[in-house]
């Protein structure tokens, strides 16, 4: 009989790096953020979270996929501030960033720019 490997617990990965407030890191991801990013309702992720029902496949490879790719992407944006309340715009940046078609162009004055398309060449320095 083949013996089963354990398996990551999703909703166990978001407890221990969001933490007992339900936030990550400095800029304090919200929950809420990753399970809309899931397309999981609020009411549901708190439940999971709480430990009063349990999750299953379909919620925690997209709770999975979304917290995998959101962290992905305030890795690269870093030092930028991130809106987590601007859900839809956030998931746009995610898609395009798989997609390939999304950079951040920084300015000579230190302004940073989030866009999509095709990047620009790099800058040739002698």
């Amino acid at each position: 009989m083949a013996e089963r490997l354990p398996r990551l617990d999703t909703i166990q990965i978001l407890r221990d790096e969001l933490g007992d407030e339900q936030r990550w890191g400095r800029g304090g991801v919200p929950v809420g953020c990753v399970a809309a990013l899931a397309s999981v309702p609020s009411g549901r992720i708190s439940r999971y979270l709480n430990g009063s029902e349990r999750c299953g496949a379909e919620h925690d490879q997209r709770l999975r996929a979304a917290w995998t790719s959101l962290k992905k992407l305030i890795t690269l944006v870093a030092p930028v501030p991130i809106n987590y309340a601007r859900v839809a715009e956030l998931r746009q940046s995610i898609d395009r960033l798989e997609q390939g078609t999304w950079f951040v162009v920084v300015g000579n004055n230190g302004s940073t720019d989030l866009q999509s398309g095709e990047a620009p060449a790099p800058e040739q320095h002698q």
